[in-house]
């Protein structure tokens, strides 16, 4: 991880690009109570996922052996903190179960696919 400084103009809540040490740019979220000129940690995604480094977490919240939440790291702090419901899919037609899809942005469209552990 790495920390990042809020510019002058920036505060809590909102996105600025930050430069990772590896040169990477990426939109990071201010979190709530940092404001301009203060600082705050950021954890670089996964170059494999895409995802904070933290993984997402896939639950079974009604205790049926069927995943129906996603549990993800927003804030980057290295704990799991927003979870979203998620429905199973059959991305490949074969007739298993392969991923989940969920609406990350709260607009009631789903917009993030996760496969699922084999």
């Amino acid at each position: 991880k790495f920390m990042v400084k809020v510019p002058l103009g920036s505060g809590p809540t909102q996105s600025i690009v930050v430069q990772a040490p590896n040169g990477c740019l990426m939109s990071v979220e201010v979190p709530p109570g940092v404001s301009e000129g203060g600082s705050f940690w950021v954890m670089p995604p996964d170059p494999d996922t895409g995802f904070a480094a933290t993984a997402p977490l896939l639950m079974d919240t009604s205790g049926d052996g069927a995943v129906d939440m996603v549990a993800m790291d927003t804030n980057q702090d290295g704990a799991h903190d927003t979870y979203y419901p998620c429905v199973r899919i059959d991305t490949t037609g074969d007739g298993e179960f392969d991923s989940v899809v969920f609406d990350s942005t709260g607009d009631g469209m789903a917009d993030k696919v996760l496969p699922m552990p084999k």
